[in-house]
């Protein structure tokens, strides 16, 4: 574990100390007598240094106040840390299932847990996620007039028709006819229009035959009108509109 160090034994002989008054020596050899200490004694001990600490082992050559080397205390350091690959980050992203009775648990999955159960079937992160109390879904409704979103996005299925003159039953009020329309089915709830001729003495006929329908009600493959009062006398052109 010790490092290189210069020995007293070693400085025997270098230098100028001991030296006589006039040591009698010339100019270039005197100069190298002053630097003699530093080139033959410290400069090789410091390489040597150097190249211990630089070396694979060099840490275990420096200790600590423990009594122990760098590298030993690396080691400890390096036995105790948790390892990255065994843990789950705070800013983790990568899904995780636990497989043994302390394993951690994320929370998508603790959550996931709770709807597949139907535990969960009310949780805050699911069906408020606003936060402001309400689920989601009831505050759609009271908004939208009990629809989703996604029905005033979509555009009716439009189809026309006609009521007939002659098609009419009943000997008496109320009378009923029934327009086969193949896309409707019982749970419809269809938008009737009539839509009435260009000109003008056709068109006046067709609304007060119009005025004389009371209801219309969805039928598989039909819609089924009523007459409360009287029977229409002409044709009236419809348009069915359906949105599902």
């Amino acid at each position: 574990m010790a490092l290189t160090r210069i020995e007293a034994a070693e400085l025997n002989g270098k230098g100028v100390i001991g030296m006589a008054a006039v040591p009698g020596l010339e100019a270039l050899d005197m100069q190298k007598k002053f630097d003699e200490l530093v080139t033959d004694v410290v400069v090789p001990k410091f390489n040597a240094l150097s190249d211990e600490l630089s070396a694979d082992g060099g840490a275990d050559k420096i200790g600590t106040a423990g009594g122990k080397s760098i590298l030993e205390d690396l080691q400890e350091l390096k036995n105790e840390k948790a390892n990255t690959a065994d843990i789950l980050t705070k800013s983790n992203e990568t899904p995780y299932t636990p497989t043994a009775d302390y394993h951690p648990a994320t929370k998508k999955y603790v959550d996931q847990i709770q709807l597949e159960s139907g535990a969960g079937d009310m949780i805050k992160s699911v069906y408020d996620t606003d936060g402001d109390g309400a689920v989601d879904q009831a505050e759609n409704a009271q908004l939208l007039g009990g629809n989703a979103p996604e029905y005033f996005g979509r555009a009716p299925l439009r189809i026309e028709a006609t009521l007939l003159a002659d098609s009419w039953s009943g000997e008496q009020a109320p009378f009923t006819q029934s327009v086969a329309i193949a896309q409707v089915v019982e749970a419809d709830y269809p938008h009737v229009a009539p839509k009435y001729a260009q000109t003008l003495e056709t068109a006046l006929a067709q609304q007060d035959a119009w005025s004389c329908i009371q209801s219309a009600q969805a039928a598989n493959g039909s819609v089924q009108f009523v007459c409360g009062e009287r029977m229409p006398e002409v044709d009236i052109p419809i348009v069915v509109e359906l949105l599902r």
